[in-house]
């Protein structure tokens, strides 16, 4: 994820050919996480979703100026560990924030310590910088809108806003289309005024990403973002529905 950032920084594109033939074979992972382009020569990208690796630029920037380099696996794993816990430490903010909507601040604060150290929600979080660090970010900041609104501290929440937090979550993480339907639908439903702003800006923000791609990688959306691309050896079942369900509901 890190380095990938680092790429952005250093050559304004996520190829990462040029640090793996820079670096001894053992500090260059040769799993199947990398995605190799066949359309072109010379270029690997990193397979997982982009949200973690675009949010983290100004991260991995201001570590590159105080010396840290991602494509030393050391530097890479001590940057890691500090965005998973200024991550798991702002979702444990948000958390309590989102309560304090709906309760006092102290049950709030209660509530939000057992969800912290009486479940695997931190200890997920908190372990590494996973694509749902901030993918749970964006989503819990769109959910403080809707509480925010439904309870009538807002006289509305604002559908170019919500709209953003909420492509941002399926930027870090596809499986937030469930998400993302259920937000749709009280859109519609309850800020009906709002539907079209809210949806122009996903088109927006969708149709920027889909560029990127296609200067990218040559296709519509990159390969972790389109089950059509899942092979056999990925999902057990090759259908289709099977591949979409599985980007939906995976174990994260």
């Amino acid at each position: 994820t890190l380095l990938a950032s680092q790429a952005i920084i250093e050559n304004g594109s996520i190829n990462l050919y040029s640090y793996k033939t820079g670096a001894a074979p053992e500090q260059f992972s040769s799993g199947k996480w990398k995605f190799t382009n066949r359309q072109r020569n010379e270029t690997i990208y990193y397979s997982y979703p982009y949200g973690a690796v675009f949010i983290s630029i100004p991260f991995v920037a201001a570590g590159n100026a105080l010396g840290l380099d991602m494509s030393i696996p050391a530097h890479e794993s001590w940057m890691q560990c500090l965005l998973a816990a200024l991550s798991a430490i702002a979702i444990f903010l948000l958390t309590d924030r989102l309560l304090q909507l709906l309760t006092s601040s102290h049950i709030a604060l209660f509530i939000s310590l057992l969800m912290a150290f009486g479940s695997t929600y931190m200890s997920t979080v908190g372990s590494a910088l996973w694509s749902f660090n901030y993918q749970l970010i964006f989503i819990l900041l769109a959910v403080i809108q809707i509480i925010k609104a439904e309870t009538g501290k807002a006289e509305r929440v604002n559908p170019f806003l919500f709209g953003s937090l909420l492509f941002g979550a399926w930027l870090c993480r596809p499986s937030s289309l469930g998400f993302i339907a259920i937000a749709g639908l009280w859109i519609i439903l309850r800020q009906r005024k709002s539907v079209f702003a809210f949806a122009g800006i996903l088109v927006a923000w969708f149709s920027v990403f889909v560029m990127f791609s296609q200067q990218t990688f040559g296709l519509f959306l990159p390969p972790y973002y389109n089950p059509f691309f899942w092979t056999y050896s990925t999902v057990t079942y090759s259908t289709f529905p099977s591949r979409f369900m599985a980007m939906l509901f995976s174990p994260a």
